[in-house]
């Protein structure tokens, strides 16, 4: 790990008490309690290196933490010591590295936030932050699917499927949306790590006119997953010219679809829930992956032992070097008894009479 050259550098800190922000008169009533609330303050100084031209502009990060509740309140100040002003053009106050609340099939307009509320001085034009929030942003972080592919190549696992929430949307046709899952296709492909995603065709709706019309009421809808477009429409047409663009763009090699229901068992589509999905809570769920790791293994032991492949769907496959060490393990053995040979027999071919002549089809 390297330092950015050109960031601001630590040079101090200041620890106290929490401050009066106003002068609280207490006209009307109000319970008898102190002000400020109690709590306490960290201030975070950073400097410009010397030789930068903002070698006299000062960086404080505040924070604020109050006994007996779980909030923090954050804020910058910045000093110009020198002679000539400084114009401050944007900020992000914070980053947030928190896992997805929710992971469903259908598409929707909003997702579930995270567990946290974040508010700011520019909360404002709505009733509720996730409409009034001016200053948070939401966004899907490429360094999660980065460390994925990392993992997978440490313990052998050779294909991330990215899903809902992770950022990738094979119909939009934008070039920087394209360039972005490039740039991970290349990252996942020096790895030695296939990559692609996943593309939910059917299984909802998307206009009277492009959905499939049920041939009993002659009606959009009505089918065992409510309803579905038609491939022959013209949503349908620009949907598979859609996915051959950003196949052809990106650089990716994996397309899932949700497929037939008639397969045989290794054909199945088997499911390890590493974070939860459609519910279940804690009971559902296999994270902290450490702390159910005999749950884990045992997932890991009946499929791999099995020789079924399954949807490992979360943001990682192990949170410790002893995670670790089981995943690799069932990898490893996997490996090692699974049929990597394929075989090519020239037809026609003479059977012989009273025997029987086997064909491996792979």
């Amino acid at each position: 790990m390297t330092a950015d050259p050109a960031a601001f550098r630590f040079s101090g800190f200041r620890t106290g008490k929490t401050r009066e922000r106003l002068a609280w008169k207490r006209v009307r009533y109000a319970a008898d309690l102190p002000w400020p609330p109690p709590g306490a303050s960290l201030v975070l100084d950073f400097k410009a290196p010397r030789e930068s031209s903002l070698d006299k502009l000062t960086v404080s990060v505040h924070y604020e933490m109050y006994d007996r509740i779980p909030l923090l309140c954050k804020w910058l100040t910045v000093t110009n010591g020198g002679s000539k002003p400084v114009r401050l053009q944007k900020f992000a106050s914070e980053i947030l590295a928190v896992v997805e609340s929710e992971s469903v099939v259908q598409s929707q307009a909003h997702w579930q936030r995270a567990n946290l509320y974040v508010e700011s001085d520019y909360t404002f034009c709505g009733m509720a932050t996730s409409g009034g929030n001016q200053t948070t942003r939401w966004l899907p972080d490429p360094k999660v699917v980065k460390a994925a592919v990392d993992q997978c190549a440490e313990v052998g696992f050779e294909m991330v499927i990215l899903s809902f929430g992770s950022g990738l949307n094979m119909e939009d046709p934008a070039p920087a949306s394209h360039a972005r899952m490039k740039d991970l296709a290349d990252y996942a492909r020096a790895k030695g790590v296939e990559i692609g995603g996943y593309s939910l065709l059917a299984s909802r709706s998307v206009s009277p006119q492009a959905d499939v019309i049920h041939p009993k009421t002659g009606q959009p809808g009505g089918a065992i997953f409510g309803s579905s477009p038609c491939l022959g429409s013209d949503w349908g047409r620009q949907y598979l010219a859609n996915l051959r663009a950003f196949f052809a763009n990106t650089g990716m090699t994996v397309l899932e679809h949700d497929g037939t229901w008639e397969k045989t068992p290794s054909m199945g589509w088997m499911f390890v829930p590493l974070v939860q999905y459609h519910g279940g809570g804690a009971a559902a769920t296999l994270e902290p992956l450490s702390e159910h790791l005999p749950e884990y293994e045992a997932h890991l032991a009946n499929l791999f032992g099995a020789g079924v492949q399954a949807c490992y769907r979360g943001w990682r496959l192990y949170d410790t070097d002893a995670t670790k060490a089981v995943v690799k393990r069932w990898v490893d053995f996997y490996k090692r008894h699974r049929l990597d040979r394929r075989f090519l027999t020239d037809l026609p071919v003479d059977l012989p009479a009273g025997g029987v002549t086997w064909f491996l089809i792979e």
